[in-house]
Formats: C-alpha cells, sequence, structure tokens
C-alpha cells in the first residue's frame, strides 16, 4: 500500500490515504494484459502514438461481456491522456475502449485482481 504525507512533515505517512494503481495504456500487437489491484481507484494513462490529434477523446470501460462499467471523456494534448477512474472496478477482465468521432480508436486489456 502506498501512502502519502498529511498534516505533517514529508516523511510522515497515514496509512489511511491510498494513492490510485497507476496504468500505462500502450498500443502494441501481443502486448501483455494490463494489471491493477482490486479495490481501488485507477490512474489510466493512454498512449496516443499514431494517433491523429484530436481535441477530446470518450474512453469507456466495459468487462468481459461489453457492459459498460465507466465512461468519460479525455482531454488533453500531446502524445497521452491520463484519467482518473474514482469507480472501483470488479475483478476480472476488462477493456479500455478509446474513441474519437465515435469511432474505435484502440482497445487495451485491462485485468483487475
Amino acid at each position: 500500500m502506498r501512502t502519502v504525507p498529511r498534516d505533517g512533515p514529508p516523511d510522515v505517512v497515514h496509512p489511511d490515504i491510498v494513492h490510485p494503481d497507476v496504468v500505462h495504456l500502450v498500443a502494441l500487437r501481443g502486448a501483455e494484459i494490463n494489471r491493477a489491484q482490486a479495490g481501488r481507484a485507477l490512474e489510466l494513462t493512454i498512449d496516443l502514438t499514431g494517433l491523429q490529434e484530436v481535441g477530446a477523446y470518450h474512453v469507456e470501460i466495459v468487462d468481459a461481456n461489453g457492459r459498460t462499467e465507466w465512461s468519460g471523456e479525455a482531454t488533453g494534448s500531446g502524445n497521452s491522456r491520463s484519467l482518473q477512474i474514482a469507480k472501483k472496478l470488479k475483478n476480472g477482465q476488462h477493456w479500455v475502449r478509446l474513441y474519437s468521432n465515435a469511432v474505435l480508436q484502440r482497445e487495451f486489456g485491462l485485468r483487475i485482481e
């Protein structure tokens, strides 16, 4: 469990504050499934290398049956977008889908354990 300081010097940590699991999603054929811990919020960084620059991307996280677990907009600039996902996803296989102009651009595997 990673913790951060609160109301004290930087070297004091409090176990009641937990950082989200950080997952970097990169589009590579044959890439390993990304993994995150169950019961934690997520911070996703999505690599956009090779995609045309657009103002906003729509991101959807679905479970193994295709049911939407979370959706929202990812904005920013450059070759990546970061998202904070406060919802704690259920254990199992999930897919992170990246859309621009309602067209699926990329899909990343995400296993919650």
